[in-house]
């Protein structure tokens, strides 16, 4: 199993590819109510609507030098994932970002933000930390989660179909049934929240090395609408 951290395999970032986004500028400086999970002021100012929407959240702006740049190690929809030295933990973390956020529509960040707020929230065993939400030296908002390590359950299955030995030796019927069973606990979860994921399948399933089982990407999550009664 490789020990390479990605945060979604299929998205990962060649080496040679260029990143439309500033590095530089980026690192040189109780209870969830899930109905309310946007309602603050703006992160770029007070005025900052989107026809007419609520104001986008304002977050708290990352302390200089907090975070120090390693390696971009994947992107999906909006966002791109970089792996980052967070120098007071003394540990290496992902970090979600979204690219050319300045230029964006309010709607943009407002789901950015709310993707990260959701998963922050759903606090479960089988779902992907996020340790902070802020915004950098620029504005735009960023979130910063568990670096995962391992391979996507859509990779599992991929090497299985390969008829891999060694694949096929770790991964018999009971381990994937152990998986199986983490993933509904997960979704259960996230269900009696009222979070509906919208994209669950094997690709955005991480296996960790010692038995870790984490649903990641929320990006196109529902929240579905509080009861009133």
């Amino acid at each position: 199993m490789s020990d390479q951290p990605n945060q979604n395999p299929k998205d990962s970032i060649s080496s040679g590819e260029t990143i439309r986004m500033d590095i530089t500028r980026v690192f040189g400086d109780t209870q969830q109510d899930f109905g309310r999970l946007l309602d603050s002021p703006s992160v770029y100012g007070a005025s900052s609507t989107d026809n007419g929407d609520s104001p986008l959240p304002k977050l708290t702006r990352k302390p200089p030098n907090k975070y120090k740049f390693r390696k971009s190690v994947g992107r999906g929809g909006m966002k791109m994932v970089l792996q980052v030295r967070d120098t007071d933990a003394a540990r290496d973390v992902a970090m979600a970002v979204l690219p050319d956020a300045a230029a964006r529509p309010a709607k943009d960040i407002r789901k950015f933000i709310e993707e990260a707020r959701i998963t922050a929230a759903l606090e479960h065993p089988n779902i992907v930390p996020v340790h902070e939400i802020g915004a950098d030296a620029t504005g735009a908002p960023y979130f910063t989660m568990k670096l995962l390590r391992g391979e996507t359950l859509g990779a599992v299955l991929e090497h299985l179909n390969q008829g891999d030995k060694d694949t096929i030796k770790q991964y018999q019927l009971m381990t994937l049934l152990r998986i199986f069973i983490k993933i509904c606990n997960g979704m259960s979860f996230a269900h009696s929240k009222g979070v509906l994921h919208m994209d669950l399948k094997p690709s955005n399933i991480q296996i960790g090395e010692f038995g870790e089982v984490l649903i990641m990407d929320w990006g196109l999550a529902r929240v579905l609408p509080r009861q009133t009664s």
